[in-house]
């Protein structure tokens, strides 16, 4: 989920722009009630709004690698920015901030079996940031279709550390012993708080051969879908 804002710093007034007044006479853009105008284009929400851009996506991005997701969402946020540069006559250099994003595992067996107990599971650093979760919300989701069951995250490099941690525990059986969770902190009051996670893995490993036959068609659709994405890329230069 990538939400970014885009700028174009000349423009002092994106209401007045004479395209902009054209497209909402002509219906193809929603007012707002806060003086916004929506307008949806391949998968984004977009607001114009009087200085800004604000863009919402719900576009999906499959890869092996949430880096490469990052790279790939990024991309798109630019040729958008520079299709609606043109559609509506904007000037100058633009730039892009993205004011919000996460990534998910999406064909993730964990996260689907826990939605399907009807569980959540929120991962915090100190402070209480919430840095994984589980809880098949879509309060987030402008304009999503779909509930994800995934287990997602605010850093990519966090969400593939995950992965690669639950793929050793099922290659291990999830050998979740007190050692394992000594190892995993040293501090008594997280250990309480994560009493309830280590059961419901226990349970979940018990439940995995269940799901294996699942697990192999989606992993068949996602690599399908990561060689139709790389053969567009490429095909795109």
């Amino acid at each position: 989920g990538h939400n970014a804002t885009i700028l174009f710093p000349k423009e002092d007034n994106l209401w007045e722009k004479d395209r902009v007044k054209k497209e909402f006479a002509q219906k193809k853009l929603i007012k707002l009630g806060f003086g916004s105008y929506k307008l949806s284009y391949k998968g984004f929400t977009i607001w114009i709004n009087k200085k800004s851009l604000t863009i919402y996506s719900s576009n999906s991005y499959f890869s092996e690698d949430a880096l490469k997701s990052a790279f790939w969402a990024l991309k798109d946020l630019d040729n958008l920015s520079k299709y609606l540069r043109g559609r509506f006559d904007l000037k100058g250099i633009y730039g892009i901030k993205i004011f919000r994003e996460h990534y998910g595992i999406i064909f993730n067996r964990f996260a689907e079996w826990l939605l399907g107990q009807n569980r959540k599971l929120h991962v915090r650093e100190k402070g209480e940031e919430c840095i994984l979760w589980i809880d098949d919300s879509m309060k987030d989701n402008i304009g999503a279709k779909v509930k994800l069951k995934e287990f997602e995250g605010k850093d990519p490099q966090k969400i593939n550390s995950v992965d690669d941690w639950g793929k050793d525990m099922d290659e291990e059986g999830w050998p979740l012993s007190s050692e394992v969770r000594m190892g995993m902190s040293d501090n008594k009051k997280e250990l309480a708080n994560l009493k309830g996670v280590f059961p419901a893995m226990k349970e979940y490993n018990e439940n995995l051969k269940l799901h294996t036959a699942v697990q192999k068609a989606q992993l068949e659709v996602q690599k399908k879908t990561l060689k139709f994405l790389k053969s567009i890329e490429e095909k795109n230069g």
